[in-house]
C-alpha cells in the first residue's frame, strides 16, 4: 500500500482521525506493515504492550477474558498500548491471510507531542 493509502486507512480509525492529516501522514510514514497468516498470532496475554495495530486487510479475533471480538480493516487493536506502558490483556490472532499497520507508542507519543 501507498503513504496515501495508509493515510486512508488511518483517517478511518475514529481514535486517529482526531490527530489531523499531516500527523496521520507522520504516523504512515513512520509505522511499519506487518502480514499475518491464518492462525499466526499477534500478540498474546502478558506480552509486552509497546504498540497498537490498524488492520489493513483480513481479520483477527481479539480475546480477553472469555469475551471475543472480530476486527477488520480500519479496526484499532491494542489501542490502550499507545498510551502507556502495559501488559496486553488479550490475545490477537489473524482469521485469514491479512496485515497490518503497526504504530510505535514512541511514535504515537513523539507525532501528539509535535
Amino acid at each position: 500500500m501507498s503513504i496515501d493509502d495508509d493515510v486512508a486507512l488511518l483517517e478511518r480509525v475514529p481514535t486517529m482521525r482526531l490527530l489531523g492529516d499531516s500527523s496521520l501522514r507522520m504516523l504512515a510514514i513512520g509505522s511499519e506493515q506487518r502480514d499475518f497468516n491464518a492462525g499466526e498470532v499477534l500478540f498474546k496475554t502478558g506480552d509486552t504492550a509497546d504498540a497498537g495495530y490498524v488492520v489493513q486487510r483480513g481479520t483477527f479475533r481479539v480475546e480477553e477474558g472469555g469475551a471475543e471480538i472480530i476486527a477488520g480493516p480500519g479496526a484499532l487493536i491494542g489501542e490502550l498500548a499507545l498510551i502507556v506502558a502495559m501488559k496486553r490483556p488479550s490475545t490477537a490472532i489473524a482469521l485469514e491471510r491479512g496485515s497490518v499497520i503497526r504504530v510505535a507508542r514512541s511514535l504515537f507519543q513523539r507525532v501528539l507531542e509535535s
